[in-house]
């Protein structure tokens, strides 16, 4: 399925959680790759502005 946002929200977490996981400091190895996920996903639970931006989108208004 292509990336499409506008009928698929979760698509700007995604994309956020996709370029974190791709930036500088690349993972070796699989237990990298899941801590840094893991980090990842504590960053949001501890920054809900940050999630409450991914509703502010003008394709993802109508859900208000």
């Amino acid at each position: 399925m292509p990336y499409a946002p506008q009928s698929n929200p979760d698509e700007y977490l995604n994309r956020d959680f996709k370029t974190q996981l791709r930036s500088a400091n690349r993972c070796r190895t699989r237990d990298g790759l899941l801590g840094k996920a893991a980090a990842f996903m504590q960053f949001l639970i501890s920054n809900t502005e940050w999630v409450k931006s991914y509703l502010q989108h003008d394709s993802v208004l109508y859900a208000a």
